[in-house]
């Protein structure tokens, strides 16, 4: 019987199949949508059965009305994220969709064109798209993104990186104290090596207040030699700085410097009104230098600028690179001291930007400014103004000028003309007069000539080629040779007669690496002393083996050697070569080096050694190594730096036959705010809050290190004022019983400011929850199911018998369920958790809705 059955069965399919074949190929071809019924998903087995009411979900397109968070974007340019409030309607074609409400205002900001369209705001507040020709809209339930596209021609035209000044935030009131201290021992094994010990401490504390920004830099120094010990403070700056958004422009109340554009840079306590260029897009912006060098051993950096010590820091043997120091506000050279472990010292030069002058056309750059001469020890002296202007023409030339005037000691003038030659670069030209009167009477007339040339500046990020020339007469004097007679500088060399620079970073292409060149030269009147210092390096890799080739040459730059450390010499010499192997192991990046170093005046080293990273976010680097000199025999040492959430530490320890170097150090931030106090990285310009209360130990993606503390807050330290920043949580660091439904802002600071993210974070249980009827059946599929209290469009959607997964529950209290509009198509339900029903970080529980 069972056969015959199946044969019959059997029959009647393919029977069916042929008629259905048959069918297709005799009828009009007919279109039609896919249809799901939702019966097939109800449990058959109940006598009462509840249809869910799938209706909304009939196209993929389609989603509840109601409010979603979503990332908004304009022609693929993202205005930021927000709450949005969505409402279904028809469109002309007969489809059903959700449809954003857009504010004209968030339109007009994102550059388009709303004055052509006046009718453009609803009822509801919200911007009808459809009278803008072409304009159209699509939300992407899945990715929680609404894309907007606009035709171009009623988009303004802007610069790329962009944003509107209205967007810029001032930030919250804020106290912050940026710190920096590094300590470097030397102990003899003989009496023939002194024991010396040098500290260094460099606090910057500031206030924020509104647009208002007071910041303080001081630093102290001690060295301690044969029990004897030198020690000085020094103040750096002081001065109290805001935003004038609508000239672009900084003022500036206090201590600070001279812009360089034009004149040479003068410190000066005063009053200064300047053009601000990071107020421009990026592609406006200007140049900023990064040093960097060699160290042959456990060594340590000392960066003066004008005369000041700017930065000090210990770094381990190699390449090193330094782009974090706290802004001093001046724009001279920087004069880097590397002091060995072996007590030999090297120094170089790295000149600070001499990008010709340009600007776009129609576009204005000035600074006027008042105040009286600030020199070394921060002392003040006589009173000058300064004022410059740079100004944009058509053809790509821009012309400049300023004058400087010190009562009748000094006066001065300077005209200038810049000119973009496309292809070939870019060139300016000016030239300085100045008229001097000195103590004793008598008067000096002399002038300044000045050219500058660059190729390929940053643009294309494959070279940057600088060089300047600039020519003195003997008679001619800046401000500061007149105002500071006695600088040491001038007392040494002389004035200034000849200055050639240049510094140049070339990608060669293909597989030849990559060459970089630093070179400054400088003569002097009625001397026969020059000042040159020279750098030249070649990179390039063989697979995935790097090497560097390098070459330093400094004349006149004090340099002395670890044989005889009574001595210095004037000319010296330093090549080296450097090889890199990098290797995993047990899923840790790590690198082999060697490194060949040989001077003029001193020992030939090869030292090896070996580096890496630790830790979750690669915020732990450490490094071994072992060396052997020609004179000084072997020494060896390891050094260590850790990138962490309340401040950056690094620790070093060397040897060499005849002494012990230790290093170590500590730098940080510590910010008060209306919410408390929070220690940080440190502080170095605008900064982001975190606030997230009860997410302890939450990473932020892509910034090492940084993790919110045992309160749920942390620090971003040093984000690009006046731009966009996005930033978002790592949800796989959140604890079980952490949820942040929105995990991502955008912040736009201003200069200095400290500008909150704000994430409410819901600290509960994650909860997979039965939802039963009155009746024993469960709640249909496809149901929203929302806390009470809670924004709807955070709600979660029933799955199959009536589960749903929630998170960020307190362990008891009432759901509200949706399953259609009628009053008949809602239930609420009240639970309670029991943590001891946990399964993988997940409490199961069940619930009664009624």
């Amino acid at each position: 019987m069972g056969t015959r059955n199946g044969q019959s069965v059997q029959f009647y399919l393919s029977r069916s199949a042929l008629m259905v074949a048959l069918h297709c190929a005799l009828t009009h071809q007919v279109w039609a949508r896919d249809y799901f019924d939702p019966a097939f998903i109800e449990n058959r087995g109940s006598q009462q059965i509840t249809a869910a009411d799938l209706s909304i979900f009939s196209t993929d397109q389609s989603q509840l009305p109601g409010t979603y968070y979503t990332d908004i974007l304009i022609n693929k340019t993202s205005l930021g994220s927000r709450n949005v409030d969505y409402q279904q309607v028809a469109l002309p074609d007969g489809r059903q969709v959700l449809q954003g409400c857009l504010l004209t205002a968030e339109l007009k900001s994102a550059g388009v064109k709303t004055e052509l369209f006046p009718a453009l705001n609803t009822a509801r507040g919200c911007a009808d798209l459809s009278l803008i020709p072409g304009a159209s809209q699509q939300f992407d339930f899945q990715a929680q993104q609404l894309f907007i596209s606009i035709p171009q021609m009623y988009i303004a035209s802007s610069a790329r990186g962009y944003v509107p000044p209205e967007k810029w935030q001032e930030g919250i009131p804020a106290l912050l104290l940026n710190y920096n201290f590094s300590g470097y021992q030397t102990f003899g094994k003989n009496r023939d090596v002194a024991d010396t010990d040098s500290q260094y401490l460099a606090l910057q504390p500031g206030i924020n207040v509104g647009p208002w920004r007071f910041r303080n830099y001081t630093n102290w120094n001690a060295n301690t030699s044969d029990g004897n010990t030198q020690q000085s403070w020094n103040t750096v700056y002081n001065y109290l700085q805001r935003d004038i958004i609508a000239l672009k422009s900084q003022l500036t109340l206090g201590d600070s410097n001279t812009p360089t554009d034009i004149f040479d840079s003068l410190a000066f306590r005063g009053i200064q009104l300047a053009s601000d260029d990071q107020m421009q897009p990026d592609s406006l912006r200007g140049y900023a230098p990064t040093i960097r060098g060699i160290a042959r051993s456990n060594a340590q950096v000392t960066v003066r600028q004008n005369g000041r010590v700017a930065y000090q820091t210990a770094v381990p043997p190699g390449e090193f690179e330094i782009n974090d120091m706290f802004p001093t506000g001046s724009n001279g050279d920087y004069d880097v001291t590397v002091k060995e472990a072996d007590g030999s010292e090297q120094h170089f030069i790295v000149p600070y930007a001499s990008l010709p002058i340009l600007q776009r056309t129609g576009h204005a750059k000035y600074s006027v400014t008042a105040g009286k001469y600030r020199d070394g020890s921060n002392h003040t002296g006589d009173s000058f103004t300064q004022a410059t202007l740079l100004y944009g023409l058509p053809w790509g030339i821009t012309l400049y000028g300023g004058g400087q005037v010190a009562g009748n000691t000094y006066q001065s003038a300077a005209l200038g003309i810049g000119q973009n030659m496309q292809m070939l670069g870019a060139i300016s030209l000016d030239g300085t007069w100045s008229h001097a009167r000195f103590d004793d009477g008598h008067k000096e007339t002399g002038q300044s000539w000045r050219v500058r040339y660059s190729k390929g500046v940053v643009s294309t990020g494959t070279t940057l080629s600088l060089a300047g020339y600039r020519y003195a007469s003997e008679h001619y004097n800046s401000l500061e040779e007149v105002l500071d007679p006695d600088e040491s500088f001038n007392d040494y060399y002389g004035k200034r007669h000849n200055r050639f620079e240049s510094s140049l970073n070339q990608q060669l292409g293909g597989k030849l690496g990559s060459f970089t060149l630093s070179w400054i030269k400088e003569n002097y009147w009625r001397s026969e002393r020059k000042m040159e210092s020279l750098g030249a390096s070649y990179n390039n890799r063989f697979g995935a083996v790097s090497y560097t080739l390098g070459y330093s040459y400094n004349r006149n730059t004090y340099q002395s050697s670890a044989t005889d450390n009574d001595r210095y010499y004037q000319n010296d010499q330093l090549f080296t070569l450097s090889v890199s192997v990098p290797f995993a192991l047990l899923d840790s990046r790590m690198y082999a080096n060697y490194m060949l170093s040989t001077r003029k005046h001193d020992a030939t080293v090869n030292s090896t050694s070996l580096s890496g990273t630790a830790l979750r976010d690669d915020n732990l680097n450490w490094s071994i190594q072992q060396s052997h000199s020609t004179t000084g025999g072997d020494s060896g040492g390891l050094s260590a730096s850790y990138k962490g959430t309340y401040a950056n530490v690094n620790a070093g320890y060397s040897q060499s036959p005849d002494s012990r170097q230790v290093s170590y150090g500590i730098s940080g931030g510590m910010l008060a705010h209306e919410n408390g106090l929070t220690l940080s990285q440190p502080i170095t310009g605008a900064a982001v809050l975190i606030k997230a209360p009860g997410a302890s130990n939450v990473s932020v993606v892509n910034q090492t290190g940084v993790t919110t503390d045992f309160r749920g807050y942390t620090v971003i330290p040093n984000v690009t004022p006046y731009y966009r920043y996005d930033i978002a949580l790592d949800s796989s660091t959140f604890a079980d019983n952490v949820d942040i439904p929105m995990n991502n802002q955008t912040v736009y600071p201003t200069r200095n400011a400290i500008v909150r993210a704000d994430y409410d974070a819901r600290k509960g249980y994650r909860a997979l929850i039965t939802l039963l009827r009155a009746n024993a059946s469960a709640v249909p599929f496809g149901a929203t199911v929302s806390l009470t209290q809670q924004n709807e469009s955070l709600a979660n959607i029933v799955a199959d018998k009536g589960q749903v997964f929630l998170s960020g529950l307190p362990e008891e209290g009432v759901l509200v369920v949706r399953w259609g509009n009628s009053a008949n198509e809602t239930c609420r339900a009240s639970y309670h958790l029991d943590p001891q029903k946990n399964l993988n970080g997940i409490v199961t529980s069940q619930a009664q809705c009624q």
